[in-house]
């Protein structure tokens, strides 16, 4: 009996191990207070990399005031890998381009900018962009080792805006588990146990 139990805590553990070792999602901050001499104010920009449902989505955290906004978002990934972008505010629409060397504001040029519309000046605090299916789920680094880059606008208290770059340093990136790497180690378990309990009877 003991030996039946201690095979199911075995297995179970080697379930979890493997269930749980790919995480489909990504989540990082972009966090640079000293991104531009005119604000020294908090800044935490939440970046969302799902590659289930293949799409990047970001979001304003800090500052909280509701006038802070996204401009462009540029990524080193070509253009025809993204199909469309959503954001919080249904009358900003976005255009998808060459770079055109807007990433030269300290980070370098990146192959797409995703920028506002010009017809509409409207706040952006959440943006979604959709990847194609064969998108890998990774945003890849220009020569200046950014991956991803983000204009921000409307700062308080700040006459100029911001741009933001990541630079993935192995330290504040956290690995999320997509529920069928939680829920199938979990359903095996329970399988286990079923049929342990089976043979017993």
């Amino acid at each position: 009996m003991q030996n039946t139990i201690f095979r199911i805590i075995m297995a179970a553990c080697l379930l979890m191990i493997v269930g749980t070792a790919s995480a489909a999602v990504t989540e990082f901050h972009l966090t640079e207070e000293d991104a531009n001499e005119y604000y020294n104010g908090e800044i935490d920009v939440k970046i969302t990399v799902n590659d289930v449902s293949k799409t990047v989505e970001l979001e304003i955290i800090e500052p909280s005031d509701a006038k802070v906004s996204m401009k462009t978002v540029l990524l080193n990934i070509p253009a025809d890998k993204i199909i469309n972008v959503s954001d919080d505010n249904p009358k900003v629409d976005w255009v998808i381009e060459d770079d055109k060397g807007q990433g030269n504001a300290g980070y370098g040029a990146m192959l797409t900018a995703v920028d506002r519309d010009k017809g509409d000046q409207g706040t952006v605090q959440y943006i979604k962009i959709q990847m194609k299916q064969d998108w890998d789920g990774v945003l890849p680094k220009n020569v200046n080792d950014y991956s991803i880059v983000l204009h921000v606008t409307r700062l308080p208290g700040c006459p100029e805006s911001v741009w933001l770059g990541y630079q993935d340093n192995g330290g504040n990136i956290n690995e999320i588990p997509e529920f069928p790497t939680i829920a199938l180690p979990i359903a095996a378990i329970l399988g286990l146990a079923f049929i342990f309990q089976r043979r017993k009877e």
